[in-house]
C-alpha cells in the first residue's frame, strides 16, 4: 500500500466532507448520540467553509492510500494559538 501525505486542495472538499460525515455518524451511532450532521451535504459545506481549503489561515493535510483520500486534518492558524479540528478518517 502506497501512503502519501499532501496539502489539501479545493477539489478534495467533497471527498473530505463525505469522510467527515461517515466518521462522525459512526461515532454517534456507536454511542447512541444524535448525529453531528443531518446530511452528508452539511459536512461537505462545513469543510468547504471551515476547512477553508482555499483560505490561507487554515492548513489542511490529507492522507492518501493507493491514490484514495482516507484521512483529513485541519489546523486553524488564524491566531497565536493554533487549533486542530475535524480529524477524520476511514478504514
Amino acid at each position: 500500500m502506497d501512503i502519501t501525505l499532501r496539502p489539501g486542495r479545493p477539489e478534495d472538499t467533497t471527498t473530505c466532507g463525505a469522510i467527515c460525515y461517515e466518521a462522525f455518524k459512526a461515532i454517534a451511532i456507536q454511542y447512541n448520540f444524535p448525529p453531528d450532521f443531518s446530511l452528508r451535504e452539511v459536512a461537505v459545506e462545513l469543510l468547504s467553509l471551515s476547512l477553508c481549503l482555499w483560505h490561507s489561515g487554515f492548513y489542511t493535510v490529507v492522507t492518501e492510500a493507493d491514490d484514495r483520500i482516507v484521512v483529513s486534518n485541519v489546523m486553524d492558524e488564524r491566531s497565536a494559538i493554533a487549533g486542530l479540528g475535524l480529524i477524520t478518517g476511514q478504514g
